[in-house]
């Protein structure tokens, strides 16, 4: 993984993750292992540059939130901003002026300009004091996810529009970036429930299920009708069945159903009192093809599955036969249902090539399950059904684009 640093954030010991060229000459090659010499030449010949480290983490899911400690450094550097301006608004649900909010966003868009520039980074969140765990936790999470949804957006918009017509929407994403790190605010008067064994009783459930609410009589009018709304409507559920006010499909709007989805995934990726958290994977298939999938916006939902490409191409995975298969080819209808080669014997050795079968998608053998990639064992893909989860996505996706950028 690639991750951009400025010249004076370089430390011994980086590996460089592309060539340093000047002019026609490369100065430096990628995988280079940086020195004190190396740092030093660059700072004096190029002060403002940035360049490319090469974190080395891969594709295998038990690996794939680990970070070098250097980049780890860097994101953590970055959070922080955000967390400095906005935590104390946070943590006391107390109103802000004009140039507090001002700080928040303008900390707000650093940030995102950050992601943008870097968009493999995996959310390490800064692990500030003062304000509870999981909400301080959480609420950076849902902010790198949506984020990192909206600029996939913005890519999509680009892709079916005329050059002419691509825009840059980095401050057009502040909104929906503010409501992310926010969204939660409404629970800080009964934050106490997180530390709590077992799970709520009615009366607790009744006063999580109104936090939309509460959060909007602690929210500043400076911050913002859009944000007010994401916030307001971000547990609404695309079939209608959410709260508080049961609302539905593109009624919700825009901002709302991104967090919807960047919530849910967030939650249930993080361990609660008395709820483990599970494997982004299981989440993700969840969300796809569980009882719930009809509570998000299907594009965005298609759209926010490519990005975290939870079968990349070359992964690889064992099979119920004893066998090992290799994900050849995305399936933009399912990523759980992806192309697969089986090109490893029972014992793990490869297969002489004249052996190998023909690739086919998961859904085409009913003998055939996958039992784990890597290490990570997949049980719930033994529940994995052959229906087309994205099948009215691209349609609800055109009108989603739309609806984000005809403002910016």
């Amino acid at each position: 993984m690639a991750i951009m640093f400025k010249i004076d954030d370089l430390q011994v010991g980086m590996c460089l993750g592309e060539d340093i060229m000047s002019g026609m000459h490369t100065l430096m090659s990628k995988g280079r292992e940086l020195t004190a010499d190396d740092i030093g030449y660059l700072k004096k010949k190029f002060p403002d540059l940035s360049v490319q480290i090469d974190d080395g983490t891969n594709n295998d899911p038990e690996e794939l939130e680990e970070l070098s400690p250097e980049v780890a450094q860097q994101i953590e550097q970055n959070f922080k901003r955000v967390v400095e301006k906005a935590g104390s608004f946070v943590k006391h649900g107390k109103t802000i002026d004009e140039k507090r909010l001002q700080e928040i966003e303008d900390a707000i868009s650093e940030m995102l300009k950050f992601i943008k520039e870097n968009p493999m980074t995996m959310n390490l969140l800064e692990q500030s004091s003062g304000w509870h765990e999981y909400l301080r936790d959480h609420g950076l999470s849902v902010f790198y996810y949506t984020t990192m949804l909206g600029f996939a957006l913005q890519d999509h918009f680009n892709e079916i529009n005329s050059d002419d017509d691509q825009k840059c929407v980095t401050n057009g994403l502040r909104p929906v970036a503010t409501a992310a790190l926010f969204h939660d605010i409404g629970m800080v008067p009964i934050q106490h429930l997180y530390d709590k064994s077992g799970k709520p009783d009615d009366k607790e459930w009744s006063s999580i299920k109104a936090h939309p609410a509460v959060a909007m009589d602690i929210l500043p009018e400076e911050i913002g009708e859009e944000v007010r709304n994401a916030i307001q409507h971000h547990h609404e559920n695309y079939d209608g069945s959410g709260y508080p006010y049961g609302i539905s499909g593109d009624d919700i709007n825009i901002f709302s159903r991104i967090l919807r989805i960047t919530d849910a995934f967030a939650a249930a990726t993080t361990a609660t009192a008395y709820r483990k958290k599970k494997s982004q994977i299981q989440v993700l298939f969840e969300m796809i093809n569980g009882e719930f999938r009809n509570c998000y916006d299907p594009g965005l939902l298609k759209v926010f599955a490519n990005i975290l490409q939870p079968l990349p191409v070359g992964a690889k995975l064992r099979l119920n036969t004893g066998q090992w298969a290799v994900v050849v080819q995305q399936n933009p209808k399912n990523p759980f249902n992806p192309m697969l080669l089986i090109a490893f014997d029972y014992n793990n050795v490869m297969l002489p090539k004249g052996q190998m079968e023909k690739p086919f998608y998961l859904s085409d053998r009913n003998d055939i399950e996958i039992v784990a990639f890597g290490k990570k064992a997949l049980p719930f893909m033994k529940d994995f059904k052959c229906h087309a989860p994205f099948k009215s996505a691209d349609e609800a996706l055109e009108k989603t684009c739309a609806a984000l950028f005809e403002a910016v």
